[in-house]
């Protein structure tokens, strides 16, 4: 069974550094940082660099990164001033970015639930998954990505077209671009997305 290509650690690395913050997505690099010099990390061959390549980073990855990353799963103050900050920082205003902290909080409302599945499946059959194990995860990751597909198709309705473009804009020329897929790596499932 041929498994997916899936997001290498400096992804893992965005996605923590993808601080909610009025600056956007933090600095990630393919770096080793030593005292004196650093060096860069020769990449696996066949892996999908969002520098070269944005247009190859598919839309569920980048937008699966923005909803998570402003999703408000607590709801506080503090956590919705911040992603708000984030939100203003793409050029929306407070009542559009509003819209798109709703829309990312119903994401991760309706996607917690396949990666609690994701993550009892996991637990009980890695690092030797079976065929089977592949199968069910693969469903439950096609059952992400429609959800991705849905809520980014109702963005223009819930944002208004200048806000939905002025979000796709940003995922193509800034969150795409700090992407890295590797071909082949087998992680658990769920910590990928």
């Amino acid at each position: 069974m041929s498994r997916r290509p899936i997001l290498i650690g400096v992804v893992t690395l965005v996605l923590a550094a993808f601080a909610v913050t009025g600056i956007g997505i933090g600095r990630s690099t393919n770096i080793v940082s030593s005292p004196q010099t650093k060096v860069a990390k020769p990449d696996i061959p066949g892996t999908i660099d969002g520098k070269v390549n944005p247009e190859l980073i598919p839309d569920h990855i980048a937008y699966t990164m923005v909803f998570r990353t402003i999703a408000l799963r607590q709801g506080t103050d503090f956590e919705k001033s911040r992603s708000r900050a984030w939100a203003k920082s793409v050029g929306l205003d407070d009542a559009v970015a509003d819209k798109l902290l709703a829309a990312a909080t119903e994401f991760h409302a309706r996607v917690s639930v396949l990666d609690n599945q994701v993550k009892e499946i996991k637990d009980r059959s890695w690092p030797n998954p079976s065929a089977q194990v592949m199968a069910q995860l693969t469903v439950l990751q096609n059952q992400k990505e429609a959800i991705v597909a849905e809520m980014v198709s109702s963005l223009p309705t819930q944002l208004g077209i200048e806000g939905a473009q002025k979000l796709q804009n940003y995922v193509i020329n800034d969150v795409k671009r700090k992407v890295k897929i590797a071909p082949g790596l087998a992680v658990p499932p769920g910590q990928h997305h």
